[in-house]
């Protein structure tokens, strides 16, 4: 069995070619998403089924704050130098409704998001902070969850931000995001890699924090397709 926890379009064609070339001697194999799943299923004669992440978060009962939270590896395909972009143009706007952004994360990328958040002098509003265990304990306090992914196979944080009450914003165009969140229902998604929409959709969401209990709602039915 192939279990598959990254999107097929995600990899090098050359990588593609040798992973269709083993699957086809494989008795089955898993995906995260069911669009991946018909991506692989036209490739291959070999069954292919989908078997999600799941989980297994309880909400935690704490105090929520005006707190926009980014959580990952800090690397390239992640997007976080694509969500400082947008806090860029909506700065005066998190300092006015008294927001602030949070972004967890170790990676190669971290001196170079250090050395944008000095240069655009975006300290006061913007903390970065090694990854934590204790993730689902910062997610009980935040208001927001940012996933700015430039590829995301599925997308384990808006599914834990979800379960703490999060409104979740992240980027179309991505298998992962694509298969958990319905723009408008239970989340957002906003065109790829498009830092000014990223931006507007953040700032209607501050604005109108206390108006979107509905989407929390939602958020929390779609975690039962996820136990």
């Amino acid at each position: 069995i192939a279990m598959e926890h990254m999107n097929f379009d995600a990899h090098p064609e050359q990588y593609q070619r040798e992973i269709i070339a083993a699957y086809r001697n494989l008795n089955k194999v898993t995906t995260l998403t069911e669009s991946d799943q018909k991506n692989y299923q036209s490739r291959l004669k070999t069954p292919v089924y989908v078997v999600p992440n799941i989980v297994t978060e309880k909400k935690i009962a704490a105090p929520k704050k005006n707190i926009i939270l980014a959580a990952g590896r800090l690397e390239y395909e992640k997007g976080f130098d694509l969500l400082l972009e947008s806090i860029i143009l909506i700065q005066d706007d998190l300092r006015h409704l008294n927001y602030v952004l949070h972004l967890y994360g170790d990676g190669q990328e971290k001196d170079s998001l250090i050395q944008f958040i000095n240069q655009y002098h975006l300290q006061d509003i913007v903390e970065l902070y090694p990854s934590t265990p204790k993730l689902d304990q910062k997610l009980a306090q935040s208001k927001i969850t940012v996933v700015p992914s430039r590829n995301e196979g599925f997308g384990m944080v808006l599914l834990e931000a979800m379960a703490q009450d999060n409104i979740v914003i992240s980027f179309g165009g991505n298998t992962g995001p694509d298969s958990i969140i319905k723009n408008g229902k239970n989340g957002y998604l906003v065109e790829h890699d498009d830092t000014s929409q990223l931006a507007k959709r953040i700032d209607l969401t501050m604005h109108n924090d206390s108006e979107l209990q509905y989407i929390i709602n939602e958020g929390r039915h779609t975690l039962e397709n996820y136990t």
